[in-house]
């Protein structure tokens, strides 16, 4: 995997956009960790350029609307360009498109970054 920039960007930082976009509530200098964790550790989707990141179930990173709801995020996605060279990322809900895969889920348990509970919800997009 190619890593030569990473971007922070303003749409995930705008608490005006909630309803459209989620939303960092880390500084920005704790989501490039998150960054340089995942990349570090390799927690990567198979044949996908993305990253995936948590500091855990304790550790809110964003939040989003979920209806009329506000929803507390624990998960950062990362992907690149189209280049597959300059990376962003947002924090996310494991719905759909936004569940990490099991080699990552794995790699977290063993980290004791959750448990099997919170491996189980994940899966189940309910984290």
């Amino acid at each position: 995997m190619i890593f030569k920039a990473y971007k922070v960007k303003n749409d995930h930082r705008q608490p005006s956009l909630i309803n459209k976009k989620s939303q960092w509530t880390v500084s920005e200098w704790d989501e490039l960790n998150l960054f340089i964790i995942a990349y570090n550790e390799d927690w990567t989707s198979p044949n996908k350029p993305q990253l995936w990141s948590t500091n855990g179930r304790e550790n809110k990173i964003g939040e989003c609307m979920d209806g009329k709801s506000l929803t507390d995020l624990y998960i950062a996605k990362y992907i690149t360009d189209s280049n597959h060279h300059e990376w962003h990322g947002y924090p996310v809900s494991p719905r759909q498109y936004d569940i990490p895969p099991e080699k990552v889920l794995s790699l977290w348990l063993e980290r004791g970054l959750i448990d099997k509970t919170d491996k189980s919800r994940i899966r189940g997009g309910k984290f």
